[in-house]
């Protein structure tokens, strides 16, 4: 019982570990250049109210180019 609770913390604090370096990421991350998101839409050819399909294995990136 001892070594579960023992794992259990370990994993809580590398859980931790890992949430803060992801955030301490995304908010020093630059985002991409309004020129690139305006060329991405253009060469796509979708329409004012089309989506596309996230190009980062960051999911706050896509995010990023979502709100532009």
């Amino acid at each position: 019982m001892k070594k579960q609770a023992e794992e259990l913390t370990i994993y809580r604090s590398r859980r931790v570990l890992f949430d803060e370096a992801s955030a301490l990421y995304d908010e020093v991350r630059p985002g991409y250049p309004k020129a690139l998101v305006k060329d991405v839409i253009a060469l796509s050819g979708i329409g004012e109210n089309g989506r596309i399909l996230p190009f980062s294995s960051m999911p706050q990136s896509s995010n990023k180019l979502q709100k532009r």
